[in-house]
C-alpha cells in the first residue's frame, strides 16, 4: 500500500497537539486542538496524515484514563514529551483491533517510538502483549465504578452515573456490574453511519438501498426502524455531494432518533407539534410519516398540520430551510419562535442537540428574531419562566389542540457519547443539574397543548435517571389525573407494524370478519398441540443423553493420547464429552483465567456452568492451561481446576494454589457454552463471563480442548487437598437441565384452554370490537 506521506512531520504535530490537550489545567477540547494543529501544519500535510492525526488524537484522548493506568503500572518515571509518545504507542498496541485499522501506519509509529523511547517501548510491548492482572493491576470488577473509570476510560463521576443507571432492585450486584460494563464498552465503539429514507420521495427502504448502491454506498436495513439503513464497516461515505441526499431521498439520522418519531404514531390528518424542534431532524421524519401514512380519520383524507416550535432562532431557521425542500405538499408546516420583538438577554446552556440552547425571556412571534442574544446565568427562577407561548402555538393550529405533542427535550446528551467519545472529558458534572428543572418546565407547558385522547411523547438522549425516570415520576405525580402512561413497547410496536404492512381496514361484512378471525384463532391450539408433542420427543432424547453421559463417567479413565488425530488433539464431540481421561504434564503459571461470577452448583455436579441463583455462594471457576506430555510432544489444553469463592482471587490465594512440577490429573472432557446469555468477554483485561473455548485457547496459545478436574479421583486427591485449592466437580453424577416434561404440560394445557375459549367465541358470535386503544373517557389518554 502506497501511503504517499508528505514531507510534513505529522507525528510531531500529533505529539504537540496531544500534549496541550492532556494537560490537567487545559480547557482545550479535542475538536479545537485538532483544528489548531491542522491549521498550524499548513497546506503541506496530506489527507492521510490529517486522518491519522484526527484518529489518534481522538482515540488517545478519549481513552486517556485506561492508557494512563497502563503507563503508571510501568516501572520508572517518563519524561513529559515521552509520555505523549508513550500514550499513542499504548493506543496503537492495545486498541488497534477495535479502533485502528491501518497496520502500515502502526508499524511506522512503532519505529518512531523505538527511536525516541526505546526502553519505555520495551516495557509497553511487554505489558500490552499480555494485559492481564499479572502485568497490570486492573481494578477488580467488584468495584464497578473504578473498573468502568479505568478499564473503559471515563471520569469517575460519569462512571458512577453509569453504574447508578444500571441499578435495579430486582437484580443482584453481579448483574448490575455486567450491565454497566456493557454500557461503558458500547460507548467506546463508534456507531455505523445511519440514514433515514424519506419514503414520500424514495418510495421504500429497498429502493433507497438500490439507489445508494449506484453511487458505491452499500447499506443494510436497520433492525427496528422501517425507514432506516446502516452503512456497515469502518466506512464514512460522502454525504454533502450525494445526489440522493440533495434531492431529499434520505437524511442522516440515528436509528434511536428515528424511533422517537415513530413512537408518536403521527399520520395524515393529525395536528402534530414538535415543541423542541431544533434543526428539524425529527420534524422531517414526522412530515414524512404524515405524508405516507393513511389518515387517522379512516376516511381517506390527507393533510394535517405540523407545528415546529423552538426558542433558538438560528436552529429554527435551519429547520425551516430543510422542511422547505419538501414543498409543495398538502400538510401545513408552521414554524413558531418564542421571542421578543426587541433584542433581549437570553438563557444559554450546552447540551440537548449538541449546541447552545437559548431561552430568550420574552413573548412570542411566528418569525425568528434575527438579533443575536448574549448569554446570562441560569437559575431556578429563570427556568420556571421559559417563554413558550402556548397561545401562539394554538393559533398556528387554528385554535385547536394537538393530537400529538413531541417533547424531545434538551438534555445532557450522554446517550450520544459513542458519536463524540472525547466529550466525556469535556463535561462537568455540575452541568447536568439544570436539565431536570428545564425538562419539567417544558413538559408543564406541553400539557396545555394536548387534546382529549391525544398523546404526549417525552424523549431524551441520556441514561441519567434524574432526566428520565425521575422526570417521569414527577409527571405521574403532578399530572396523573389527566394523563395515563402508555407502555412504549405497545405504541412503538404498533407504529412499526403499521409502517411495514400498512393500515388494516375493517371488513364491510362484520360476520365474515368474525368468521375469518375465528378461523385464524384455531391455529393457536393446533400449534401448541404440535409443540407439546415435540417436547415429549425432546424429553425422551434428554433422558437417553443423561444415561449415556452417566455411563461414560463410570467408565475407567483413558490416556489423553487416545484422542490424538492427524494434526493434533481431536476436538471434543457429542461422543467424547464426559469421557474421563488421564493427563501427565505441568500447569502453566501466570495464565489463570477466572470465569464468573458463578455459583458453586448443587453438590458440585457436572452441569452447564453454575449460573447465579438459589442463594448459593458466588465465586469463579479457575481455568488454567496445562502442558500435557504425550510421547515426546507437549499439547497445551485448558483445565477447569474448580470453583473458588469471590475473595479467592487475591495474590496470596493465587500463590497458594500454584502447582509446580510435573503432575498427573484425571479429568472429564467438556464442551464450551453459548455466550449469548452472558456479557461479552474482554480478553484484554482477562475478564471472562462465559466459557469461550476458542477465545480462551487463543489467549493462552492452547489447543481448543477443555477438561474438568473431578473430585472423586485418587489421582487428584493430593492436589485437591492443598490449602485454598479450588473445589473440583463431582464426577459421579451429572445435572443436565431437563424441563421438557413441564414444557409439554404447559403446551398441552394452553392448547386445551385456548380451544375452549375459541369454541365459546364461535358459538356466541363475539367479534373483536370495543373501544379503541387509548380511550379513557374525559382524560387525556397517553404519555410516554
Amino acid at each position: 500500500m502506497d501511503l504517499r506521506l508528505s514531507q510534513t512531520d505529522y507525528k510531531r504535530i500529533l505529539v504537540e497537539a496531544l500534549s496541550k490537550l492532556l494537560r490537567e489545567d487545559a480547557s482545550e477540547t479535542a475538536e479545537r486542538a485538532l483544528r489548531r494543529a491542522l491549521r498550524e501544519a499548513g497546506p503541506g500535510i496530506g489527507n492521510i496524515e490529517r486522518k491519522t492525526i484526527a484518529r489518534w488524537l481522538f482515540g488517545t484522548s478519549s481513552l486517556r484514563a485506561r492508557i494512563s493506568f497502563v503507563l503508571d503500572s510501568l516501572s520508572g518515571p517518563i519524561d513529559a514529551r515521552d509520555t505523549v509518545i508513550a500514550f499513542v504507542t499504548v493506543y496503537v498496541l492495545m486498541e488497534q483491533d477495535k479502533y485502528f485499522t491501518d497496520p502500515l501506519l502502526a508499524k511506522e509509529w512503532l519505529a518512531y517510538a523505538a527511536d525516541t523511547i526505546p526502553d519505555t517501548l520495551t516495557a509497553i510491548q511487554r505489558a500490552c502483549a499480555n494485559p492481564t492482572t499479572a502485568t497490570i493491576p486492573w481494578p477488580p470488577i467488584h468495584d464497578p465504578i473504578q473498573h468502568v473509570a479505568i478499564c473503559y476510560s471515563y471520569p469517575t463521576w460519569l462512571a458512577s452515573l453509569m453504574v447508578q443507571s444500571c441499578s435495579n432492585p430486582e437484580e443482584d450486584n453481579s448483574q448490575v456490574q455486567a450491565a454497566a460494563f456493557k454500557l461503558a464498552n458500547a460507548f467506546n465503539h463508534p456507531g455505523p453511519p445511519t440514514f433515514r429514507g424519506n419514503l414520500a420521495k424514495c418510495i421504500s427502504r429497498e429502493n433507497l438501498i438500490e439507489s445508494l448502491r449506484t453511487v458505491n454506498i452499500h447499506c443494510i436495513p436497520s433492525r427496528f426502524s422501517n425507514a432506516g439503513v446502516h452503512v456497515p464497516g469502518d466506512v464514512k461515505p460522502e454525504i454533502r455531494n450525494n445526489p440522493f441526499n440533495k434531492d431529499g431521498s434520505f437524511d442522516v439520522q440515528d436509528e434511536g432518533s428515528q424511533l422517537i418519531s415513530i413512537a408518536t404514531g403521527a399520520r395524515a390528518g393529525m395536528r402534530v407539534v414538535d415543541l423542541c424542534c431544533g434543526r428539524g431532524g425529527k420534524a422531517l421524519h414526522l412530515l414524512d410519516m404524515m405524508k405516507t401514512t393513511p389518515s387517522a380519520l379512516g376516511d381517506g383524507s390527507d393533510g394535517g398540520i405540523l407545528v415546529c416550535h423552538d426558542v433558538d432562532a438560528a436552529t429554527l431557521r435551519q429547520a425551516k430551510q430543510r422542511l422547505d425542500k419538501f414543498l409543495p405538499h398538502d400538510i401545513q408546516v408552521i414554524t413558531v419562535f418564542s421571542s421578543h420583538p426587541e433584542p433581549q438577554a437570553s438563557l444559554s446552556l450546552t447540551g440537548g442537540r449538541g449546541g447552545d440552547v437559548s431561552f430568550p425571556s420574552a413573548t412570542a412571534s411566528t418569525e425568528p428574531n434575527p438579533h443575536s442574544t448574549s448569554p446570562i446565568q441560569i437559575d431556578d427562577a429563570s427556568i420556571n419562566n421559559i417563554p413558550i407561548d402556548i397561545q401562539q402555538v394554538l393559533a398556528a393550529m387554528g385554535g385547536h389542540m394537538a393530537d400529538v405533542v413531541l417533547v424531545d427535550a434538551p438534555c445532557s446528551s450522554l446517550g450520544t457519547l459513542r458519536r463524540g467519545p472525547n466529550v466525556r472529558w469535556e463535561m462537568a458534572p455540575e452541568s447536568l443539574r439544570i436539565f431536570p428543572q428545564l425538562q419539567k418546565a417544558i413538559l408543564a407547558s406541553a400539557t396545555r397543548l394536548v387534546q382529549l385522547s391525544g398523546a404526549l411523547v417525552y424523549a431524551t438522549c441520556t441514561f441519567n435517571k434524574a432526566e428520565c425516570g425521575d422526570v417521569q415520576a414527577w409527571f405521574d405525580q403532578t399530572y396523573g389525573h389527566a394523563f395515563k402512561p402508555a407502555p412504549l413497547v405497545d405504541v412503538l410496536g404498533e407504529a412499526v407494524m403499521r409502517g411495514l404492512v400498512g393500515d388494516v381496514k375493517d371488513s364491510s361484512n362484520p360476520s365474515n370478519a368474525t368468521s375469518m378471525s375465528v378461523s385464524l384463532l384455531w391455529a393457536f391450539p393446533v400449534v401448541t398441540f404440535g409443540l407439546g408433542c415435540w417436547q415429549v420427543q425432546r424429553l425422551q432424547w434428554k433422558v437417553n443423553l443423561i444415561e449415556d453421559a452417566k455411563s461414560r463417567l463410570n467408565a475407567p479413565a483413558v490416556p489423553i493420547a487416545d484422542f490424538i488425530a492427524e494434526g493434533g488433539l481431536r476436538a471434543p464431540s457429542a461422543e467424547t464429552q464426559f469421557k474421563k481421561v488421564r493427563l501427565l504434564g505441568n500447569f502453566v503459571p501466570g495464565l489463570d483465567m477466572y470465569v464468573g461470577p458463578r455459583t458453586r452448583g448443587a453438590a458440585g455436579e457436572l452441569d452447564s456452568g453454575g449460573g447465579l441463583g438459589g442463594g448459593r455462594p458466588i465465586g469463579y471457576f479457575v481455568y488454567s492451561p496445562f502442558d500435557a506430555l504425550i510421547g515426546d510432544t507437549r499439547y497445551r489444553v485448558l483445565v477447569n481446576r474448580g470453583w473458588i469463592p469471590k475473595d479467592g482471587k487475591t495474590v496470596e490465594a493465587q500463590s497458594a494454589r500454584k502447582i509446580d512440577g510435573q503432575v498427573e490429573i484425571e479429568a472429564v472432557i467438556r464442551a464450551g457454552e453459548d455466550p449469548s446469555s452472558f456479557p461479552e468477554n474482554d480478553p484484554r483485561v482477562n475478564q471472562w463471563y462465559s466459557i469461550d473455548v476458542d477465545g480462551m485457547a487463543k489467549w493462552t496459545n492452547s489447543d481448543p480442548i477443555l477438561v474438568d478436574m473431578i473430585s472423586n479421583s485418587e489421582t487428584n486427591k493430593e492436589l485437591l487437598a492443598r490449602p485454598l485449592a479450588p473445589l473440583a466437580r463431582n464426577g459421579r453424577s451429572i445435572a443436565l437441565k431437563n424441563d421438557h416434561l413441564a414444557y409439554a404440560v404447559t403446551w398441552f394445557g394452553m392448547c386445551g384452554i385456548s380451544a375452549v375459549l375459541i369454541r365459546n367465541i364461535a358459538r356466541g358470535g363475539a367479534g373483536v370490537g370495543g373501544r379503541g386503544f387509548g380511550a379513557v373517557g374525559s382524560s387525556r389518554s397517553k404519555w410516554f
